[in-house]
């Protein structure tokens, strides 16, 4: 044979919209205005930015943009181009509609690198292919892209959850394979942590809203522990998850977080450190795109990248929706059992007869999954790994629902493909730093344009044109409190806003027939639906969107964040300081950063105590952060510290009485804010069980009581054990004796006398949750007279709480969170939580004011 032919590459436009004319072969004839309009913006302003943002709505055809750039690019500047996903699915669907519509030369690399095709390779090294390809292609330790000189991030509204996962170490208790590293982590934080947390770590959720706890370790703690740290996670197994990220962390632990959860145990920077990872940083650009790219820094947080320029959105690209959505919120009229019955039958009404069913977690996925084949036999139900690589056998079945956890973007069903989307829950997303900074800190104004976008992007599954139509089921209660709260829905666009707002309307006082009726005029799309319609835009023209508090600030403070954790990276601890105080300054103002602000404070007293630790100098500017970061946002730094009253008695109590606030707070979120059902029926049974003379039903009431209120409650069933005791923080503990007679008058026992004074004895002996320096405190609820002489002098130590008197104190708190749960918007709600405290305090009903009230007993008794 001869040598081939070396050919000449051919000229090449000299911007997009012109390439996209000479492209052949492609089956898109025209591109929409819009999309024009953007890639002329593009071509006069950002080629040569390092960072470039691109916001357009869902369904507007932002995919075409970003594959028209990346292949123009390829052509004219010779680079490698490397378009992200964020799943394998998608990387198949964007492939597919590269190849399919546009006629590019694209490649789908997924899998592992040895299966790689060497032909593809090549191509791609050479700048002859298109590498599609998910997030965690480039993200992980040994990339094969390692020089692209392009990168699209596409929908990088969810980067974080993709980029921010190379830097981080995650331990789950349900993991067989982790476990034995989560308990040998766990047991080494017991020196980082206060007994109580530390005992909600190790012994799993208890209460209400255990589940959601989370807390963030003492960074001092955790950098004197660095080196056992270190050796427990070298044993993770060779070439699996962790020890890769094992790997991107270890030697720098310094410049992470440390947070736990009942059920997993994560560090990680408190913004991804991008600039460390050459093949990222060394592109010569990188262009995001997303329907809702967020404000105030979110993109840049996200992505660890300081100076992004944003092109402005053409007329008809500026958010609004897509489509034609009827939400239904079965769970404003309907119970939990009755709402999982409609849905399985909504499914089974609605044509085609195909479902998606988005879901908050694999475990909800999975319970979802084996409910509706039980209760729809004739449904095939498909979870996302079947339809990966294509969405044909879920369209093409007759009858099909798709179970998909934890995915609340970029899969698309438009038209007949899907017209039901039910959503089990908010969207999830959310690690345990967001939890902390969110729900533990009221961090809410940080995170109000990520959880806009989550809900956005769910929403937009089945509706992916101006004439598409869906309906839109929400399931879950909590999402169901965040939608139908006014104040929560102004972020969102004037579209579904009126959407949500007509849907609340039709959802109330509605049987589950009821809302099927409704269900088959939406579908018919006839003078009904038209009617209704009108309805919706009336509303729209009363609403405006409003942007969130704060923007402009946590805009500023974005850029002094990334510095500061680049720079912890390297051990520069003085700039890392210097960068956190700028932070601080940039949040200085208003209600909505306190939390946040706080947070930074101990940041910064973290850095201040790393420079003084490694210059041999004072920590004094370090404990004077965290004393800022207690008080403004009550993080507990648990170190010792000189000339400072952090750990004084007064402030102690102050720390348990806000913990407890915060847990009735989560309970409350947990029981539903919007449909009263479950809170009413909570409370109805404590009320009827606190009235009952059995002792069983009293107890267990009381301990449920206990933990409403936010107390650490629990009880025991073993020989000699008190009756529920309930704990506060580490420093105290009520332990109950309930001793109610039958005989109202009686005389108290003398060995009900002796028993409930050695109470505090046994909870010394048996329960390690309790620390050795708590206050422990019996408590005799009784209805006998204790007058007799010989059982005096066993109570001298205990505190004796008249039946009736508990009871009445009992209802009055009952009655007092009912009217504190009305004036609850959310989770991290600063100014309920302080009306809270006073309010419960006043009934003596704070961990703080019920043990001096049990101290005051005691000295009657």
């Amino acid at each position: 044979m001869g040598f081939k032919q070396v050919t000449k590459r051919p000229r090449v436009a000299d911007n997009p919209v012109d390439f996209f004319q000479d492209l052949r072969p492609r089956k898109i004839a025209a591109l929409y205005d819009q999309q024009a309009q953007i890639m002329r913006d593009y071509a006069a302003n950002a080629i040569d930015r390092k960072d470039v943002a691109i916001q357009g709505a869902t369904g507007s055809g932002k995919t075409v943009v970003g594959l028209i750039i990346a292949e123009w690019r390829r052509r004219k500047l010779g680079e490698r181009p490397l378009y992200l996903c964020p799943t394998r699915q998608l990387v198949h669907q964007v492939t597919n509609f590269a190849q399919e519509q546009l006629g590019l030369n694209a490649f789908a690399f997924t899998g592992r690198q040895a299966d790689f095709p060497p032909s593809q390779k090549t191509g791609w090294r050479s700048g002859e292919v298109l590498a599609i390809a998910t997030y965690s292609a480039l993200f992980n330790v040994n990339p094969f892209f390692s020089e692209p000189n392009f990168i699209v991030v596409d929908d990088a509204h969810a980067a974080d959850q993709y980029i921010a996962e190379y830097w981080t170490v995650r331990l789950s208790r349900s993991n067989n394979e982790q476990r034995p590293l989560f308990d040998a982590l766990a047991a080494i934080l017991a020196r980082a942590m206060p007994q109580d947390e530390h005992t909600r770590l190790t012994e799993g959720p208890r209460g209400l809203s255990d589940h959601l706890w989370v807390q963030l370790v003492s960074g001092p703690k955790v950098y004197e522990l660095e080196t056992e740290i270190a050796a427990v996670l070298d044993q993770a197994p060779d070439r699996s998850d962790l020890d890769y990220r094992w790997r991107v962390l270890k030697g720098n632990l310094k410049a992470c977080q440390l947070l736990v959860s009942p059920y997993e145990i994560i560090m990680r920077p408190v913004v991804p450190p991008t600039s460390v990872h050459e093949p990222f940083t060394t592109a010569q650009q990188r262009l995001y795109m997303s329907a809702t790219l967020g404000r105030g820094g979110e993109l840049e947080r996200l992505s660890g990248r300081k100076s992004i320029k944003r092109l402005p959105s053409p007329p008809g690209w500026d958010g609004h929706g897509v489509g034609r959505r009827f939400f239904m919120f079965p769970n404003a009229s309907l119970t939990e059992d009755e709402t999982d019955d409609f849905i399985d039958q909504l499914i089974d009404t609605v044509e085609p007869h195909r479902a998606l069913y988005l879901t908050p977690d694999d475990r909800t996925a999975e319970a979802v999954k084996d409910r509706v084949q039980l209760s729809l036999p004739e449904f095939e139900v498909f979870s996302a790994n079947e339809i990966e690589q294509s969405k044909l056998p879920f369209v093409a079945a007759d009858r099909s629902v798709a179970v998909i956890a934890n995915r609340y973007d970029g899969i698309d069903f438009p038209d007949d493909e899907c017209r039901l989307l039910v959503i089990g829950d908010r969207p999830a997303g959310m690690n345990l730093l967001e939890r902390y900074l969110s729900d533990k800190l009221a961090a809410r104004a940080l995170f109000a344009e990520r959880t806009r976008t989550r809900i956005i992007q769910a929403f937009g599954r089945c509706t992916r044109s101006a004439k598409d139509y869906a309906i839109v089921c929400v399931a879950g209660h909590r999402l169901m409190d965040e939608l139908l709260l006014s104040e929560r829905r102004r972020g969102l666009d004037r579209d579904l806003q009126a959407e949500l707002q007509f849907g609340e309307e039709q959802s109330k006082h509605l049987s589950a027939n009821d809302f099927l009726e409704l269900a088959k005029l939406f579908l018919e799309q006839g003078e009904d639906w038209r009617n209704a319609e009108d309805q919706i835009f009336s509303l729209r023209e009363d609403l405006d969107e409003h942007l969130p508090d704060a923007l402009t600030e946590l805009e500023e403070a974005s850029q002094h964040e990334i510095d500061y954790v680049v720079r912890l990276w390297h051990a520069n601890y003085e700039g890392a300081l210097d960068a956190a105080q700028a932070t601080i300054g940039a949040l200085a103002g208003g209600d909505a950063l306190k939390g946040y602000r706080g947070m930074w404070h101990y940041l910064a007293g973290c850095a201040a105590y790393l420079q003084a630790r490694e210059a041999g100098t004072s920590t004094e500017k370090a404990y004077e952060h965290f004393r800022q970061a207690r008080t403004i946002s009550n993080i507990r730094i648990p170190i010792e510290a000189p000339n400072t009253v952090a750990c004084d008695t007064a402030e102690n109590l102050a720390v348990e009485d806000q913990s407890a606030i915060e847990r009735l707070e989560a309970n409350l979120f947990e029981l539903g804010l919007t449909n009263p059902a479950k809170f009413t029926k909570l409370e109805t049974e404590l009320r009827e069980g606190l009235n009952q003379d059995k002792g069983n039903l009293f107890e267990k009431a009381h301990e449920a009581l206990g933990d409403l209120l936010g107390f650490q409650a629990q009880n025991s069933d073993a020989t000699g054990a008190p009756d529920p005791r309930w704990s506060a923080g580490e420093g105290l503990c009520l332990v109950f004796e309930d001793h109610i007679k039958k005989s109202t008058g009686a005389d108290l026992s003398l060995e009900k006398a002796r028993q409930v004074a050695a109470h505090p004895r046994w909870i010394r002996a048996n329960d390690s949750s309790v620390s050795e320096t708590a206050e422990i405190l019996p408590v005799l609820i009784t209805n006998a007279e204790t007058s007799r002489d010989e059982c005096k002098v066993h109570l001298d130590d205990v505190s004796v709480w008249p039946l009736d008197d508990f009871r009445a104190w009992a209802g009055d708190v009952l009655s007092t969170i009912r009217n504190l749960r009305a004036k609850l918007t959310g989770r991290g709600d600063l100014v309920w939580r302080a009306e809270a405290a006073s309010t419960l305090g006043s009934l003596e009903a704070t961990p703080s004011s019920l043990f001096k009230k049990m101290r005051n007993l005691r000295s009657k008794t």
